[in-house]
């Protein structure tokens, strides 16, 4: 049996976190229901998921040093700074938010599983928002997972509160 290497491993971890946030948004929601906000201003589902998009394609190809077209079409819509938009019209379609995750998470983990360990050594790029608190690539690296589960949860609970089945059982 292969033992993975660390860079495989963060890698599957990237995998598995976004593959949970697509199965959980499902292929039901109709754009409306991605828009739901349980209060004026607070996130809903596509804003989620663009984050997601953005967290992957922009800030985690950044860490890793490869190039994303992620930024030029996720960047003022769901980065850190942005507010979700109850308005339908300023966002993609939700299908169309999902499979750019999709793309973007096997864009990103496909370059990360061929990468050698002494990458998680080095500084995490200044242009990282949290570089600062993850100031390894091996430390946001490992709490990516974790943020992108966060939000998983949030979508699950968007689902939840609209009567929708919202995964995991639940």
């Amino acid at each position: 049996m292969k033992v993975a290497s660390p860079c495989e491993t963060f890698a599957a971890g990237l995998r598995s976190t976004n593959e949970a946030a697509i199965r959980m948004i499902g292929n039901d929601l109709t754009q409306e229901q991605a828009l739901f906000q349980v209060a004026p201003g607070t996130s809903h589902i596509l804003w989620l998921a663009g984050h997601l998009v953005y967290a992957t394609g922009h800030i985690a190809a950044h860490a890793i040093g490869i190039e994303t077209d992620a930024a030029d079409r996720c960047t003022k819509l769901f980065d850190m700074g942005s507010k979700p938009l109850a308005d339908p019209s300023g966002y993609p379609a939700i299908g169309d938010v999902c499979n750019h995750l999709a793309t973007e998470t096997q864009r990103v983990v496909s370059a990360l599983e061929g990468m050698d360990a002494s990458l998680l050594e080095k500084p995490t790029p200044s242009e990282v928002p949290v570089a600062e608190m993850l100031p390894t690539v091996g430390q946001f690296l490992g709490a990516l997972p974790g943020h992108n589960m966060y939000h998983v949860g949030q979508i699950v609970l968007l689902r939840r509160a609209q009567g929708l089945p919202g995964g995991f059982g639940m």
